[in-house]
């Protein structure tokens, strides 16, 4: 009998997947999935053609999987064992679900294209009650939220090959999210390291994807993720947050094909904020373009940061903590130092300590706004049954 299965509470769709190899897992996925899963590539399809207009549109997209062979080369054996799962399991095409998970990273320099350039994320600590609390908002280009807020999940990976479960939030098709958060209490949270300012991507280099995968393999060990993650070598740069909960285990990195950076809580204030742009002056000179500092995305990014860290170190709980991802100016524009836009998708916040997560369940952007947060034990998603198992 199958253990894995679905489950909606407070509004929000739990996908638990239980497998003994990728394949498994991947297979699950897109069979629990399939319904979302048809409707993301029709999406996808038809975003395609609005783009491009009705002609070139179908064909770049039937070009684009052409390339697939030569875009799973970046990825390991273990990934594309687990994206043809899900092809399998969803009725669709091999090729098409390796375009969905590299689909970003070959567009994710087109403005207002199939973009995922301007998330936010921090980690902070919380003296009196001796624990580090992390928030993190996932936002897309505008023009692609209505997608991607309708069809999210909360998916948790109960691995054979893993001592620990993990959850992230994520998509049919898509590989992992770009956070998850592992048993033990060890989560990480990504953000893109730049946009239109950057000078250049090597498509040679690992898919994003890919990347976030490989950190999983850690299983929730602090030192091994850390070492996984230095030596990687992304495409473009990213900015992740890392925590175990522990002021001594909260880290913030830049991350590109060239350089590596770490930044400890300990050293940074108590406060760690990431949006999308480097810090480090070499990893700059090194990945962006010479004018990049009037880029109005950038500007945007600095803006953000800026807002976060003026009102992060006033919280004193984690309910406290969702007014930092529903900062936002009348607008609700990202590049106008909207933490919470017309982009925004994705924003929880979580206490390691309190094994507490908190999720804004709302299915237009920006999500904080159009729902209501949530709170959930993870304890008791990590340890869902399914009422036929």
């Amino acid at each position: 009998m199958r253990q894995s299965h679905t489950w909606t509470d407070k509004d929000i769709l739990f996908v638990y997947l239980k497998g003994k190899n990728p394949y498994e897992i991947g297979y699950e996925q897109g069979r629990l999935l399939k319904t979302e899963v048809e409707s993301e590539v029709e999406w996808i399809k038809k975003f395609f053609n609005l783009f491009l207009t009705p002609l070139f549109g179908p064909l770049t997209f039937r070009v684009l999987e052409c390339f697939s062979k030569k875009l799973s080369e970046r990825f390991s054996k273990e990934s594309i064992e687990e994206i043809r799962g899900m092809a399998d399991g969803s009725g669709q095409k091999f090729k098409t679900a390796i375009l969905a998970n590299t689909i970003f990273d070959i567009t994710s320099k087109i403005p207002n294209f199939l973009n995922a350039n301007f998330c936010s994320g921090f980690l902070t600590y919380l003296e009196k009650s001796n624990e580090v609390i992390m928030g993190k908002n996932s936002d897309v280009s505008p023009q692609n939220a209505e997608l991607f807020a309708n069809h999210k999940a909360m998916i948790i990976y109960d691995c054979k090959w893993l001592e620990n479960k993990y959850l992230t939030p994520s998509y049919g098709l898509a590989l992992i999210g770009d956070s998850f958060i592992f048993e033990n209490g060890l989560s990480i949270g990504f953000m893109g390291g730049g946009f239109t300012y950057v000078a250049r991507y090597d498509l040679k280099k690992t898919f994003f994807s890919e990347l976030v995968k490989r950190l999983t393999r850690a299983d929730g060990n602090i030192s091994k993720t850390i070492k996984i993650l230095k030596k990687q070598k992304p495409m473009k740069p990213f900015v992740p947050i890392v925590t175990d909960g522990t002021k001594k285990n909260s880290f913030a990195f830049e991350v590109s094909s060239s350089k590596y950076q770490k930044h400890h809580l300990r050293k940074m204030n108590d406060c760690l904020v990431q949006t999308n742009h480097l810090l480090c002056q070499d990893l700059i000179d090194d990945h962006y373009r010479k004018k990049y500092s009037k880029d109005h995305h950038y500007l945007g990014s600095v803006w953000r940061q800026k807002n976060i860290e003026k009102e992060v170190k006033k919280i004193t709980n984690l309910k406290e903590a969702t007014r930092i991802l529903e900062i936002h100016e009348k607008t609700m524009d990202q590049n106008k130092g909207s933490i919470s836009n017309l982009g925004t998708v994705h924003s929880f916040v979580y206490s390691a300590k309190q094994k507490k997560l908190l999720i804004a369940n709302g299915r237009k952007a920006p999500v904080a706004f159009s729902g209501k947060w949530v709170e959930f034990n993870l304890d008791d998603i990590f340890n869902h049954k399914s009422f036929s198992s």
